[in-house]
């Protein structure tokens, strides 16, 4: 197991801290997203990463308590019967691009941020997040800056929270 606390992917603190079967750590979403980008193997020793990863850490990866979670901004679940938290970062620059849009309406109120790999726009005036590739939309996603009921919260970033 990595004893460094810096993600080597993203440079950053880690993040739900994630080790692989060859017992390298990296933030979740990190490894997630080079897993998606079609990144079969560990970045640091190359050994295949399983293609369960994402099933594997949702039952290992559960976050705690809502208290866990800094973020703002959520997503509906895609079943339709509970809310995502954006992870912290996605959140941060979604506030910031909301606070410009606040306070300046002459923009068009669209922002574009990028979810583990995939362009996705954010429109302020619909609140509705849009996944495209290849100028195609693959899928609308309502969202909200809120506080909900912590019953219908699902997780953070496709990370369930602990029943």
């Amino acid at each position: 197991m990595s004893d460094s606390t810096e993600c080597c992917i993203c440079f950053s603190p880690m993040k739900l801290p994630y080790t692989l079967d060859c017992n390298h750590t990296f933030c979740y979403l990190c490894i997630k997203q080079s897993l998606f980008s079609g990144n079969k193997g560990c970045p640091l020793c190359r050994k295949k990463i399983s293609d369960n990863l994402v099933e594997n850490a949702v039952s290992s990866l559960q976050v705690s308590s809502l208290q866990e979670i800094n973020s703002s901004w959520l997503y509906i679940s895609r079943s339709g019967d509970g809310w995502w938290y954006y992870d912290e970062e996605t959140s941060d620059y979604i506030e910031n691009k909301w606070i410009e849009y606040q306070k300046n309406r002459e923009n068009d109120g669209i922002i574009e941020i990028n979810i583990l790999g995939m362009k996705c726009t954010v429109d302020f005036d619909l609140m509705i997040q849009k996944s495209v590739n290849n100028h195609k939309v693959h899928a609308r996603k309502i969202i909200r800056k809120d506080k909900v009921n912590p019953d219908k919260i699902k997780g953070i970033a496709g990370v369930q929270k602990k029943q």
